[in-house]
């Protein structure tokens, strides 16, 4: 309707996170200072925010991101294209946020999240051919369990010594 800004109605839309990144996004097209406090607090809408409006780092945003394993990883990623400290402990309670995070964003072993890691077989294979390019005693249980993986693991694990 105002095809604009709507001054008179900043202090209500500050107050909402979510009406707070939308109108940073669609109307002002850049930051909206006055929702940050609102954005702050949740993990979802601080990486919008950071993604669709900053495109780039939220800083104020962080703590709430670093609480959620999807969107720790996705800022670390995707935002930061790099490692995401803060979002560690978060992302080291998903297995898949694990080893993607150890592969795309550390591009290196991920110790905090290798006990996740272990919990799945898939994960554990690729996270000792991809990432330590040798043993991984954490996912050799779940492994051994399987007898084509473990026969992959043990022939991966051989071509090594040559």
């Amino acid at each position: 309707i105002l095809n604009g800004p709507f001054p008179k109605g900043e202090d209500a839309i500050s107050k909402n996170a979510l009406y707070s990144v939308r109108y940073a996004e669609f109307v002002l097209r850049t930051k909206f200072e006055k929702g940050e406090d609102a954005i702050s607090k949740d993990a979802i809408s601080s990486y919008e925010y950071a993604q669709d409006v900053l495109r780039g780092p939220f800083t104020k945003g962080e703590d709430a991101i670093s609480t959620n394993p999807l969107y720790a990883y996705t800022y670390a990623v995707q935002i930061l294209k790099g490692p995401f400290p803060k979002g560690e402990t978060a992302i080291s309670t998903d297995t898949k946020f694990s080893f993607m995070y150890a592969k795309k964003a550390l591009k290196g072993r991920f110790p905090k999240g290798e006990d996740a890691i272990a919990k799945n077989l898939i994960w554990s294979l690729e996270y000792a051919t991809e990432i330590l390019k040798g043993r991984f005693e954490k996912g050799e249980p779940i492994i051994n369990n399987s007898p084509s993986a473990k026969k992959d693991y043990e022939e991966f694990l051989d071509s090594l010594k040559k």
